[in-house]
């Protein structure tokens, strides 16, 4: 079930979505796969929503502080999707996979990008991460753009994770969010230029 609502000149989408996540892992082979899902089912079409609405507001953040917007990176967002499966299988907010489990990638963000792109000719060198744990009080209401907003505060509060968004060596980045019984994982990797 989905509801539009308009307030303040921004439309909000109310959804209906499953209390509990079915994640699972891609590689950059898989991203075909990851797209259809994101355009078709539920959860996941909120969560790419959510992730792209965020992508913007980091680059009106940045415009703001006089810094060059920074490019969607596809690998960097299933990066931090895989990421976020593994913090919300563990149940630990973590920049580090120090426990093996079915979602488990690689321990850091370089090891996580390299098990990502095995098998393919392209390279990415990440520059830095932002991870995240919020909560939401209505699964069944989930606001995208709340959720984004939401996200974007959290890290503007913190100064290691605002100096992360507002990173003068960063090119591109990609950002993912995961629900899961009320919990909100989010993870943005971000990548040198020309990645």
């Amino acid at each position: 079930m989905m509801k539009l609502r308009l307030y303040g000149g921004l439309i909000f989408m109310l959804l209906a979505i499953p209390m509990n996540t079915k994640a699972q892992v891609y590689t950059y082979g898989q991203f075909s796969d990851f797209q259809k899902k994101a355009k078709t089912e539920g959860l996941e079409k909120i969560q790419y929503a959510v992730a792209q609405r965020f992508h913007v507001l980091l680059n009106q953040y940045r415009e703001q502080k006089k810094l060059k917007a920074l490019v969607w990176n596809d690998v960097c967002f299933l990066a931090a999707h895989n990421h976020n499966a593994w913090m919300a299988e563990s149940n630990k907010l973590s920049h580090e996979q120090n426990q093996r489990n079915a979602f488990y990638t690689g321990l850091n963000p370089g090891d996580r990008v390299a098990w990502l792109l095995k098998g393919s000719s392209m390279q990415v060198a990440w520059s830095a991460e932002n991870c995240l744990l919020s909560y939401v009080d209505d699964m069944d209401a989930i606001q995208i753009e709340q959720v984004a907003k939401d996200a974007l505060e959290q890290w503007k509060n913190s100064a290691g994770h605002n100096a992360n968004m507002l990173g003068k060596n960063h090119g591109s980045c990609g950002t993912a969010f995961l629900f899961s019984n009320g919990e909100v994982w989010g993870t943005t990797l971000f990548a040198f230029p020309g990645q």
